[in-house]
């Protein structure tokens, strides 16, 4: 059974996101990914990023790698938001200080081959607000 890991995110708004996850245990080969950036954990909330499986290093989820490494399986599963989507993300508007870091929610889905789709992770994500612009 899959126990979702709780795992704080925090990006800065001007550039692109980059993260990985490694998954000792688990061969997520030709699995599927869904990960959603939200204001709030309620499904209706303001959708801030969406998304899918990609199999490159474009804006999606990925399957990085699967290695077995003495007996032992390990995936690396790789998030990127690009910076037109990461610059998109307002930032904190209704603080003592307009613009400061905002902090929203996200979770992953995966649906492993021929499998029942389970959260994987899930957590907050920050929004670094920033001075500089790429």
């Amino acid at each position: 059974m899959w126990e979702t890991l709780t795992d704080p995110l925090a990006g800065a708004r001007q550039v692109p996101f980059v993260h990985e996850w490694e998954w000792q245990g688990q061969d997520l080969t030709n699995a599927t990914f869904k990960m959603q950036v939200r204001d709030s954990k309620a499904a209706g909330a303001v959708l801030r990023a969406d998304l899918d499986t990609v199999t490159t290093a474009i804006e999606g989820v990925r399957l990085a790698s699967v290695d077995t490494v003495d007996g032992v399986v390990t995936s690396i599963v790789q998030v990127i938001i690009d910076d037109t989507t990461m610059a998109a993300m307002d930032v904190a508007e209704d603080t003592e200080q307009p613009g400061d870091d905002m902090v929203i929610y996200y979770d992953m889905i995966i649906t492993p081959d021929g499998g029942t789709p389970f959260v994987a992770v899930a957590g907050t994500f920050t929004i670094v607000a920033g001075v500089t612009v790429a």
